[in-house]
């Protein structure tokens, strides 16, 4: 992360080069997903994804293929 990397857990970071920024969720959610797909396109064999979340675990299994 940059100079100016959210850590706190606020949706606001003072940053020393651009002053106050406002993190969106729709903004948040794009980093992250640009962050997944980036992983999980680096694998050479592939990645493994573990999920503790049952819920979340069933929804990921209908989104990405699976190797078996």
């Amino acid at each position: 992360m940059g100079a100016c990397a959210h850590s706190s857990g606020d949706a606001r970071k003072r940053c020393p080069v651009r002053g106050w920024i406002t993190y969106t969720d729709h903004g948040i959610e794009r980093y992250v997903k640009n962050v997944y797909a980036v992983l999980l396109a680096r694998g050479i064999r592939g990645t493994f994804v573990y999920v503790c979340d049952d819920a979340l675990r069933s929804h990921l299994r209908e989104l990405l293929p699976s190797a078996e």
